[in-house]
């Protein structure tokens, strides 16, 4: 990307840390106030990681346990946000209630409404995290009647200076999927919203954070618009790197998803004026130190999916009218069926095992067969469906199903993804599930 304003680089974890530690020792040696932001974006429901993946990061247990320690160390001078896609469409109300009181322990104190939230639905969301429990802030989202249903803006006391907080949502949030969410929203216009937000925080604040659940070109409308915001926190779409630098005469800071990292945010006074100097990536390992009282919450959360979906799940056989199981392909297709069996594919449900995510719905549809976000239709391992489609479709599927790499990559992708199978290649991998073409006559 060129062009003066635009982010201008996307720097190495060492280098970033290098250059945050030199400049944050500086200052503490001359006195100047120091504010460290914990950023995150687009956790979308990952309470507990299952390790999926060359790099195993952690999930919010870990990412918790990151935040005390960093709240030890530099006590109220830490601020802990996130910009939107905290939860996931495919949540369930103890799936979401548990992320949210695992969020409000591990230190959070602005969660913005991203879209996932808003496909959820605010009724939904209200119910899973109080308001008055949990620290939302929704600049520009009001209900059908008009009113502000969450917290327009939150200012949060640290290190002596008073940080305001706003949140926007994009007016043209959909996600594409068919959900009641958006009927209960009205979106306002970002950069009237956060105008009219700012003018009454500016005579109280002296730091102003916008969590921006928007692309960068309407990030810049805003900033450009409103004078005097320090930091812009994006998070529209999912990045696989931390990404960082100028926007306009603001700051731009967005981190990858999925709990894989906190990105901190070194802000200083310079010439008067508050300044983002520095933006250091914090990997969250899988598996590490972890908050205990938010790890009794992740684990109970689990054991209880496990009691909810045992019975629910089966080998050969789901509750969908849509998929028969393997064991109605294998009779018509022996061959196919028989070389299916020598790939991983069918053991897809045992590797859950080990990792301890047997039941954890997130982990369900790559891992089983059946209608996505419905564990109650599953099949134990990615059976013939997973890839072909359901049975009840098959007078369609000849003539629609994938024959080239190009075709079968959006197929394998839902699963195989850069979050999951981080290098997957679907030349290399799909010669090794493919079946063999018939012999001929």
């Amino acid at each position: 990307m060129r062009g003066r304003g635009r982010v201008l680089w996307v720097l190495p974890a060492l280098v970033l840390a290098a250059v945050a530690a030199a400049l944050g020792a500086r200052a503490q040696a001359k006195g100047v106030p120091t504010l460290t932001v914990a950023v995150t974006a687009n956790v979308k429901g990952v309470l507990e990681s299952c390790g999926c993946g060359v790099i195993k990061y952690g999930g919010v247990p870990e990412k918790a346990q990151t935040l005390v320690d960093l709240r030890r160390k530099l006590g109220s001078a830490l601020v802990v946000v996130d910009s939107g896609d905290s939860f996931s469409f495919g949540d369930g109300p103890g799936k979401g209630a548990a992320l949210a009181q695992s969020l409000v322990l591990a230190g959070y104190q602005a969660v913005n409404f991203g879209d996932e939230e808003a496909a959820i639905g605010l009724g939904a969301m209200l119910a899973a995290a109080p308001p008055g429990r949990f620290p939302w802030v929704a600049t520009n989202l009001r209900d059908r009647v008009g009113r502000h249903p969450l917290p327009t803006s939150r200012v949060i006391a640290a290190g002596g200076i008073r940080v305001g907080v706003l949140g926007v949502l994009p007016p043209e949030w959909k996600t594409g999927r068919t959900t009641s969410g958006g009927d209960e929203i009205v979106v306002e216009d970002p950069v009237a919203a956060v105008a009219r937000e700012a003018a009454a925080l500016r005579d109280k604040c002296q730091v102003l954070i916008l969590l921006a659940h928007t692309d960068q070109a309407l990030a810049r409308r805003v900033v450009a618009a409103v004078p005097g915001i320090t930091l812009v926190v994006g998070g529209e779409k999912v990045t696989e790197v931390p990404h960082a630098g100028a926007l306009g005469s603001s700051y731009w800071v967005q981190g990858e998803g999925y709990s894989r990292n906190l990105v901190l945010v070194t802000l200083r006074q310079v010439a008067g004026k508050w300044r983002a100097v520095a933006a250091k990536p914090q990997r969250v390992v899988y598996k590490s130190k972890r908050y205990p009282p938010v790890a009794r919450i992740a684990s109970k959360y689990l054991t209880d999916s496990s009691k909810a979906l045992e019975e629910l799940i089966s080998r050969t056989y789901g509750k969908s009218p849509l998929y028969e199981g393997d064991q109605k392909c294998l009779s018509c297709h022996p061959d196919e069926h028989a070389q299916w069996l020598t790939t991983r594919h069918p053991n897809g449900w045992e590797t859950l095992k080990k990792a301890g995510h047997r039941y954890d719905p997130d982990c369900l549809d790559c891992h089983t067969t059946g209608e996505p976000g419905k564990p109650s239709t599953a099949l134990k391992g990615v059976q013939c469906e997973a890839c072909h489609g359901p049975f009840a479709k098959h007078g369609e599927l000849p003539q629609t199903r994938p024959k080239t790499e190009a075709e079968w990559a959006p197929v394998c992708g839902r699963c195989h993804n850069e979050q999951r199978s981080p290098g997957f290649s679907v030349g290399k991998y799909l010669p090794r599930v493919k079946h063999k073409a018939p012999a001929p006559g």
